[in-house]
C-alpha cells in the first residue's frame, strides 16, 4: 500500500561535513556546511560529537563554578566572540559564567524571570535571545538585558484641530538602556485652511451649459485660491467638485455660480477641520517596560 504524503520522511546523508556557518543566509551557506546543529560539537573535518546535557559548569581552574539558586536550565552561547555558559534559577534570576574570560557575573536579580522554563537560543553570533514562558522575551549581549516589549499601536484620545501639515509624532526612549526607540507617523484627515467640499443650498433652474463656480480668494497674502467644477442635470446644479482645495483660509469663502444659462444656483464651502485622524507606528522600537 502506498504511503500518504505525511508518512514520507527525506534524509541527506553527508559525509564530509567542514563547519558551522551562522553568518550567511542558509540558501547561500556551502553543501557541506550546516546552520544549526543542536547538541552536537564539529571537532574536525567529518567529525562530530555529540554533547551530552550537563548541569556543572568547571571553571579555568579547574574548579566548580557555584550559582546563587538552584540551576533550572543550563545554555550556552556567544556574544562578540566571548563564550557564555548561562544559568537560569529557581528564584528568577539569571548568572553567566564567561569562559573566555574565566569570570563569573549576574544578568538579572531574583524574580526577573520564571522559575522553570526558560530557553535560550543564539541570535547571529552577538547576542542570545531569551524566550520566558509567562514573561516573554529578552536580549542579552553579554552586557545589556533587554525585555523585547514593543509599542504595539497608539490611540488618538484628542484629534485636535487646525492642522495645515503632517504633525511630528515623538515616543519618548524606552526605559531599558540600549532599548531600540519606536517611532511613528501621523495623519490628519483634511488640512486645515483648505476647501474639502462644496454644498449646493439651491440647485438653480435653466442651466444649458457648465456655469462657473468661483470660490474667493483666501485672506492671507500667502494663500491658494481654491477651485471648483459643477455637475449639471436636466438643467439644474446638482453637484460641485473641488478641484483644487487651496490653502491658508481662516474662514468659510463665498461661492459664486455664474453663466451656463440659468440663474440661481447657490452653494456653502466646508472648511476641513485638521484633525489627527490616525497614527502609524514605522518601528515598534525594544526595550519598553512601560507605556512611553
Amino acid at each position: 500500500m502506498a504511503q500518504s504524503p505525511e508518512q514520507r520522511k527525506q534524509y541527506q546523508v553527508v559525509k564530509a561535513f567542514k563547519a558551522l556557518n551562522t553568518k550567511a543566509n542558509r540558501t547561500a551557506i556551502a553543501d557541506e556546511e550546516f546552520s544549526w546543529i543542536e547538541n552536537i560539537q564539529p571537532i574536525g573535518f567529518g567529525n562530530l560529537k555529540v554533547v551530552a546535557a550537563s548541569n556543572v559548569v568547571v571553571s579555568g581552574s579547574n574548579t566548580a563554578v557555584t550559582w546563587a539558586n538552584t540551576t533550572t536550565t543550563l545554555s550556552s552561547f556567544n556574544a562578540n566572540n566571548n563564550d557564555y555558559i548561562v544559568s537560569f534559577e529557581a528564584d528568577g534570576r539569571a548568572e553567566y559564567y564567561n569562559l573566555t574570560a574565566n569570570t563569573t557575573g549576574t544578568i538579572a536579580g531574583a524574580g526577573t524571570f520564571s522559575g522553570a522554563g526558560v530557553r535560550v537560543r543564539q541570535w547571529k553570533d552577538d547576542r542570545a535571545i531569551i524566550s520566558d514562558p509567562s514573561k516573554g522575551y529578552f536580549t542579552w549581549d553579554g552586557t545589556d538585558l533587554i525585555s523585547v516589549g514593543c509599542i504595539s499601536t497608539i490611540g488618538i484620545t484628542n484629534a485636535g484641530a487646525g492642522y495645515t501639515t503632517v504633525p511630528t509624532v515623538t515616543i519618548s526612549a524606552p526605559n531599558q538602556t540600549n532599548g531600540v526607540q519606536a517611532t511613528a507617523v501621523a495623519s490628519i484627515s483634511n488640512a486645515a485652511g483648505t476647501i474639502i467640499s462644496a454644498q449646493i443650498t439651491n440647485i438653480g433652474s435653466g442651466y444649458t451649459s457648465l456655469p462657473t463656480v468661483t470660490i474667493a480668494a483666501p485672506s492671507s497674502q500667502f494663500g491658494v485660491q481654491a477651485t471648483a467644477s459643477p455637475t449639471i442635470q436636466g438643467g439644474n446644479v446638482v453637484a460641485i467638485s473641488i478641484t483644487n482645495p487651496g490653502l491658508g483660509y481662516t474662514s468659510a469663502p463665498s461661492i459664486t455660480i455664474t453663466g451656463g444659462g440659468g440663474s440661481n444656483a447657490a452653494a456653502t464651502a466646508v472648511l476641513g477641520s485638521g484633525l489627527v485622524s490616525s497614527i502609524t507606528i514605522t518601528e515598534p522600537g525594544t526595550g519598553y517596560t512601560s507605556a512611553p
